[in-house]
C-alpha cells in the first residue's frame, strides 16, 4: 500500500504489530489524550497545603508554555499524530473491523485503599521520573528555554520546589491524607484484526 509520508512514519509500529500478528489476531494501540495547549496527558487537581504551591504552579505553567511553544514541535516534529488518526492508519495498514473505545483512569493520592508506604513509593517514583525527564528536556533544549524566559536559575528553583513539596507531603501520613490531589488520565484504545 502507498501511504503519505506522515502516515508511513506513524504507521511503522502498526505495520510491525501487524507483521507479527497471526491471521485473525488483534492489533491495538493505546494513546493518551493530550490536554489542549499543554501536551500533558493528565489533569491534576491539586489541593495540597504546601505553602509554596502558588510559586511552583507558576513555574510549572511557565515551563509548560515553553515546552509547548518551543520544544514539543521539535521533539515530535512530523511524527506527531493524534489518537483520532489511528483508525485511518490501521485501515491503511490493511487491518479490518477497527474499533475505538475509551478508558478513563482516575486516582486520588489520599485514597485510603493505598497504604502510606505504597503512596510514598508511587510519589517518589513519579517525582524522580518527572525530574529526570525535565532535566533531559532542559539540557537538550536550553536555548529554547532561555528564549521562553526559563534560565538555569529558574529551572533550578522549579526542581528545588518540587523536591521540597514531595518532602512536605511525605513528612507524615497526615500530610499525605490531607492532600486532595486527583490525577485523571483519559486514553483512546484502537483495535483492528489482521485478515
Amino acid at each position: 500500500r502507498e501511504l503519505s509520508p506522515l502516515s508511513a512514519q506513524a504507521a511503522r509500529p502498526s505495520r510491525q504489530k501487524m507483521r507479527v500478528a497471526r491471521p485473525g489476531g488483534i492489533v491495538s494501540a493505546v494513546e493518551n489524550v493530550r490536554l489542549p495547549g499543554s501536551g500533558s496527558s493528565q489533569w491534576r487537581i491539586d489541593g495540597s497545603d504546601f505553602g509554596e504551591q502558588r510559586r511552583l504552579d507558576e513555574l510549572s505553567r511557565k515551563l509548560s508554555e515553553v515546552y509547548m511553544r518551543e520544544v514539543y514541535p521539535m521533539e515530535i516534529g512530523a511524527a506527531q499524530i493524534s489518537a483520532g488518526e489511528y483508525p485511518r492508519i490501521f485501515q491503511e495498514c490493511g487491518l479490518t473491523d477497527i474499533e475505538v473505545s475509551g478508558y478513563l483512569s482516575t486516582f486520588s493520592f489520599s485514597d485510603p485503599r493505598y497504604t502510606f508506604e505504597e503512596m510514598a513509593d508511587y510519589l517518589t517514583f513519579t517525582h524522580e521520573s518527572e525530574v529526570a525527564g525535565a532535566r533531559r528536556v532542559f539540557e537538550e533544549h536550553r536555548e529554547a528555554h532561555l528564549r521562553g524566559g526559563v534560565s538555569s536559575e529558574v529551572f533550578s528553583q522549579f526542581l528545588a520546589l518540587k523536591e521540597k513539596r514531595l518532602r512536605h507531603i511525605l513528612s507524615s501520613e497526615e500530610n499525605l491524607r490531607r492532600m486532595q490531589e486527583v490525577e485523571i488520565r483519559p486514553r483512546v484504545i484502537v483495535t483492528g484484526f489482521k485478515p
